[in-house]
């Protein structure tokens, strides 16, 4: 298709190659016709060599340009339109029959020569509408039938231009198209490796972080009681050693994206062990209830739950000075909800939202569905309330 700003047309567009075919054809079936009626006259010579002769001299000029890094140019299109035109002038000298000619060689106006195509396009179908007629209009009426044909001519080729044009806007959406999707695929997968840098940083928050509290806790211990009880401190060198083994276990675990074994008796189950472990860990009491029957919730759901459960632990450990907990896990209305609830130091939920640890917390309920929420003041505890729909 040509290049509307430019003298330098680019590479056709593959459907201009379907009107060079339909120009070789309507040269080709008048003279096979002709022959076909009168096989013995000796004219039919001339009329091949001419019409050989054009095709030659239309496809040298126009085809060369379907090879890769070569333009055709507006005065190369109108060499090969002057050209194709007088030797159809010429044919009409052989019979009427190549009257059908004409309409291959006006799209070729539209095709060869881009904006100049209509003034082209009306100068070839007075030209050759002449020359049917021996130059001679034979009064109005003539006048009248040569402007109609220019007329219809133009239609037709502006038809073919308005077509081609299309076809070339349809292409460029389609590539356009093609590179949007080679655009969001590329920015699929950089959302996808960012999700899953996400998840496995809280993936190590979740376990190293919080493991690791409960060591630094029983060696804190260790170190106060080796001075004055040796025995207690023997204890706590044991959990220590016990929670880093457990940790060890958690963090392998978490690499390979498996879920923690604690999980294969259900969430309640893994509850109860995580909570006799950081209770082990940390010396302090919780009340664990179970209120009716929770629903069973899919892996995914049921993996988050525990995580948010075990950070929410690990903050009153870090922060809350609390005394005792209280945890519940209740099932209703197709959700779990589970509380988490210290008599801690609390905090203004409106000056801080918490830290990386709530926001992991949040971002895991929320991919499978859940919300996180949280009821503190300074002074007045802090219960963290976590649902499940399932």
């Amino acid at each position: 298709m040509s290049n509307e700003s430019s003298v330098e047309r680019d590479v056709l567009d593959q459907a201009d190659l379907a009107w060079h075919g339909l120009f070789y054809v309507l040269l080709l079936f008048p003279a096979v016709l002709m022959t076909v009626a009168d096989p013995a006259t000796d004219r039919w010579p001339a009329m091949w060599g001419l019409v050989v002769a054009i095709m030659v001299w239309h496809a040298g000029l126009v085809l060369p340009v379907y090879r890769p890094g070569i333009d055709v140019s507006v005065w190369r299109g109108l060499l090969a339109l002057t050209g194709s035109c007088a030797g159809v002038l010429t044919l009409y000298g052989f019979g009427e029959a190549f009257v059908l000619s004409i309409y291959g060689l006006i799209p070729q106006a539209f095709v060869l020569l881009g904006r100049w195509g209509m003034v082209a396009g009306a100068a070839v179908a007075g030209v050759i509408g002449l020359g049917y007629r021996g130059y001679d209009l034979d009064g109005p009426s003539g006048v009248f039938e040569l402007a109609g044909a220019v007329i219809l001519s133009v239609a037709i080729g502006g038809f073919v231009h308005l077509v081609a044009r299309q076809g070339l806007r349809r292409r460029e959406a389609l590539q356009a198209l093609a590179a949007a999707r080679v655009e969001l695929d590329e920015a699929a997968r950089r959302e996808g490796v960012l999700a899953e840098r996400q998840r496995l940083a809280g993936e190590m928050h979740d376990t190293v972080a919080q493991l690791m509290v409960g060591v630094v806790t029983q060696l804190e211990a260790t170190q106060r009681a080796l001075a004055t009880d040796g025995e207690r401190a023997q204890a706590h060198l044991a959990r220590s050693v016990a929670a880093a083994r457990d940790g060890l276990g958690e963090i392998r675990a978490a690499v390979h994206a498996i879920r923690p074994d604690a999980l294969g008796g259900g969430l309640v189950a893994a509850t109860r062990l995580a909570v006799r472990r950081w209770s082990i860990d940390t010396g302090l009491p919780v009340e664990l209830r179970v209120l009716g029957e929770p629903e069973v919730l899919d892996a995914d759901a049921e993996h988050a739950l525990l995580r948010a459960v075990q950070e929410a632990l690990a903050n009153v450990a870090r922060h809350a000075r609390a005394s005792a907990v209280r945890l519940t896990i209740g099932a209703g209305a197709g959700r779990v909800t589970v509380r988490v609830a210290d008599d801690g130091l609390g905090f203004d939920t409106a000056r801080s939202a918490g830290g990386y640890g709530l926001a992991t917390m949040r971002d895991r309920l929320a991919a499978t569905g859940g919300t996180v929420s949280i009821d503190s003041a300074p002074g007045s505890g802090t219960t963290v309330i976590m649902q499940v729909q399932r």
